[in-house]
């Protein structure tokens, strides 16, 4: 543990709906983060094969993130999408043991569900919420414009005319230079905790053109066309579901190609950050994951809903500037294990989290959670009622070790041997069955409820509009 003279400051960077597997740590041959995989290769660092997030969207996976505790116990987005729980009165947030162990503390966040309308940011001296404002005459603002002309043919939206092109590319870029100005200006006055929550990974995907286009090589789409394809889906997933089809080969290249040009775009600026906090004269932790993954098809899903499949829970995690964790790369861990860690190591308080500290400890097996989603088949319904798709509606709990998926959707239990989630096992395998569920059941309960959950969320028209375009309702 160091002194309070030498505390290391803190930067958590989150990356919206990014799998492990369609990042170059997780498929090598993938080459879509070759910066985080070098930050990975460091030798203060640690990249964690098997971190598994505590939910399948964005405000339960932040809550946990933000509070130590699992789904069921903190509630937000636990229930429906139009009935998300505000962060209820007698939690204490990251932001605010931070503060209390004399950190100074902020937070930035473009997703609606990151911020003041769930209680999220409670705890932070400083709140980036802004959805649209781009403040291009501010410092921030100025950097962004040069750099993003500096590489607009590389990483940005080349001589196109359109203003689209340039402007989504824009939005992260804007948002990596305000949060490099608050390293600079909190680094000043001591430790700083930065929480960095990175949106633009998020569906609807609309990477630079010029990146996507290397990853259309060997196909007859245009980038026009891909994010146009990929799009129309996006859109409109709930319809597509109701298809009740798989994905054309020509769907699934436009939407893996949007999606993989995304992570890669946004592999540079998260380098760029890393890069930046390195080069104070001050010690820095640095954590690098996802909130949750995205499936494209997989068991006739789009998008990241319904299920606690891999392709959804299973994301990157690399951790740097935290000695001792080294050996625990091939661990099965989650998010509120890493905070908790984080938190101990600089002498902050972190009684009531729900994980353990990876530097004494590894818990040897990850839980998800989702509430009950009857509403998400009744959405696919409306569009064809006629719909045959079957999916776990009540509420679903997951417990995942390094062979065995279990599966507990209200009182039926299923059972699948890893890497297969699509064979049930229950039956075959009773004892294992038993042994698990015991181990679920004494952390969240025979029959997840939330307790205590605070006040439904409400929403103004920006916010309204906001949570709409990205799917949420």
């Amino acid at each position: 543990m160091t002194t309070h003279g030498e505390l290391p400051s803190v930067l958590w960077i989150t990356l919206d709906s990014v799998r492990h597997d369609y990042t170059s740590l997780g498929t090598p041959d993938r080459e879509t983060t070759p910066n985080l995989q070098a930050i990975a290769a460091r030798d203060d660092a640690v990249s964690f094969d098997s971190c598994f997030a505590h939910a399948h969207w964005t405000p339960s996976s932040s809550a946990s993130i933000l509070t130590g505790r699992r789904v069921s116990s903190h509630g937000i987005g636990f229930a429906d999408t139009t009935q998300v729980a505000q962060l209820p009165d007698n939690l204490t947030t990251v932001g605010e043991r931070f503060s209390r162990a004399g950190y100074n503390t902020a937070c930035f966040s473009t997703n609606p569900y990151l911020g003041p309308v769930t209680g999220l940011d409670r705890g932070f001296d400083v709140g980036h919420w802004s959805t649209s404002h781009l403040d291009m005459l501010s410092g921030a603002g100025m950097r962004t414009a040069l750099k993003y002309l500096l590489n607009v043919r590389k990483l940005g939206g080349g001589f196109s005319l359109s203003l689209r092109d340039h402007f989504d590319p824009i939005h992260p870029r804007y948002q990596t230079e305000v949060v490099k100005g608050w390293i600079r200006k909190l680094s000043r006055d001591g430790p700083f905790f930065i929480y960095n929550h990175i949106n633009s990974t998020h569906h609807p995907y609309n990477p630079p053109v010029t990146v996507l286009r290397r990853y259309l090589a060997g196909t007859d789409l245009t980038a026009k066309e891909a994010i146009r394809t990929a799009r129309a889906i996006t859109d409109d997933i709930w319809g597509f579901m109701a298809e009740e089809r798989p994905l054309t080969e020509r769907e699934k290249t436009a939407l893996v190609a949007v999606y993989e040009a995304e992570i890669a775009y946004h592999d540079t600026l998260v380098a760029e950050l890393y890069q930046y906090a390195m080069s104070l004269d001050t010690p820095v932790i640095v954590v690098i994951t996802a909130d949750h993954g995205e499936l494209f098809g997989e068991q006739g899903v789009v998008g990241h809903n319904l299920l606690l499949s891999d392709g959804i829970v299973h994301v990157p995690l690399v951790v740097s500037g935290l000695p001792g964790l080294e050996s625990r790369g091939d661990d099965i861990v989650q998010h509120i294990d890493v905070m908790q860690t984080v938190l101990e190591s600089v002498g902050a308080d972190a009684s009531g989290f729900e994980g353990a500290n990876l530097l004494k400890q590894s818990p040897g097996f990850a839980i998800a959670e989702r509430g009950p989603r009857p509403s998400n088949l009744e959405a696919i319904r409306t569009k064809n009622s006629l719909y045959g798709g079957e999916y776990m509606t009540d509420a679903l709990a997951m417990l995942r070790t390094d062979t065995w998926k279990l599966l507990r959707n209200g009182d039926d239990h299923h059972l699948y041997r890893l890497p297969d989630e699509e064979t049930d096992l229950a039956r075959s395998y009773p004892d294992v069955v038993e042994t698990l569920s015991e181990i679920l059941d004494e952390r969240v309960g025979s029959s997840p409820a939330v307790e205590d959950a605070g006040a439904t969320a409400e929403y103004d028209p920006e916010t309204l509009s906001r949570l709409e375009s990205l799917g949420y309702l």
